[in-house]
């Protein structure tokens, strides 16, 4: 008998969730320690700019390298599309794994970002983070029907 996919679908959403709030946790810290934006904490570091390009080189590598793990655990989905009792845990562990996977690959930029913006107080790095991995977790956010919940809805991504 199969077990039921609701712990690993409420598993991947804790963690999801914790994830994206530890990220958003570091922008409001940035936020006071520079006074909204008014001055970094080490302002001579790095320029600006510079700290921008590298979080953009950053931010597009993560964010495809992210969208790749999010297809490699569709993948998984779709395979297990016609199983009447579900997929099997493993391959529910095996989703959970590449999602995690693109979590971090997320968050990394997220928070390097976060760390430029402390010290630079750079508002142009923050409000071009914040919608990059708003995006990054909406689209790898789990689904109902990535762990079996709703099998007719399994073909959706």
């Amino acid at each position: 008998m199969q077990q039921s996919t609701q712990p690993h679908l409420r598993d991947a959403r804790i963690v999801a969730g914790s994830l994206a709030a530890g990220v958003a946790l570091f922008w409001i810290v940035g936020w006071l320690k520079t006074s909204g934006g008014e001055v970094g904490i080490a302002p001579d570091a790095v320029t600006a700019e510079l700290a921008f390009w590298i979080w953009a080189g950053a931010a597009i590598l993560g964010f495809a390298a992210a969208l790749a793990f999010r297809g490699r655990a569709l993948r998984i989905v779709e395979r297990s599309t016609g199983e009447e009792s579900g997929p099997p845990i493993g391959e529910l562990r095996a989703v959970q794994t590449n999602l995690v996977i693109s979590w971090a690959l997320l968050e990394g930029p997220a928070l390097l970002s976060a760390v430029f913006y402390l010290l630079t107080a750079s508002e142009r790095i923050l409000w071009a983070a914040v919608p990059v991995y708003a995006i990054g977790v909406a689209v790898t956010f789990p689904r109902a029907e990535w762990f079996g919940e709703g099998r007719g809805l399994m073909a959706r991504g």
